[in-house]
């Protein structure tokens, strides 16, 4: 992509630049019309400093010779300021809190679910005896009867069979057809 400009356009940026630099280098003359332009005698450059600083007093002209020399002294621009000590805060130790100690939540055991299943029934006057299949195989077991060590037959319905596992009491209820 080339960028083109108008000649007009270009044309009022050169003279835009230009009369900034006349501008720029310009002196420090301050002419008012009301005063009147007197001659005075120019001291050349190798005179002393008395005769220039008499020359400067007789004449309302600057020293056309010295034109670029002000008499203020021009401040740095970037002056360094004399600043007040600052003050030093203190550092506070920060306040060590003890992290909490965490105490994890006693994992409940995991209970097993009977490892046997139903497979019949023979009742002889008030005793009933059920028949069980289990990873051994099928057994018979009793009211009150402990099954692998682990299970208690609590009590035996016509709908479900009630027992309990023995190393933390907790009741299971299993149902039958």
């Amino acid at each position: 992509m080339h960028l083109q400009i108008s000649r007009l356009l270009f044309s009022i940026l050169v003279i835009t630049v230009l009369l900034l630099v006349l501008v720029m280098l310009r002196p420090d003359l301050t002419l008012n019309e009301n005063r009147e332009i007197q001659p005075t005698r120019i001291a050349p450059l190798d005179e002393s400093d008395e005769n220039k600083s008499d020359v400067a007093k007789d004449s309302h002209r600057p020293d056309l010779n010295n034109i670029w020399i002000r008499g203020v002294e021009l401040q740095p621009f970037f002056a360094k300021k004399e600043l007040a000590p600052q003050k030093v805060k203190k550092q506070r130790e920060p306040k060590v809190v003890p992290a909490p100690t965490y105490v994890a939540p006693v994992a409940e055991p995991v209970i097993p679910t009977p490892q046997f299943k139903y497979v019949g029934r023979l009742i002889e006057g008030n005793q009933e005896t059920l028949f069980l299949m289990g990873s051994a195989g099928p057994f018979i077991a009793k009211q009150g009867d402990v099954i692998d060590g682990q299970w208690r037959i609590e009590h035996i319905s016509a709908n479900s069979i009630d027992v309990t596992y023995l190393n933390t009491n907790i009741n299971f209820r299993l149902n039958i057809k």
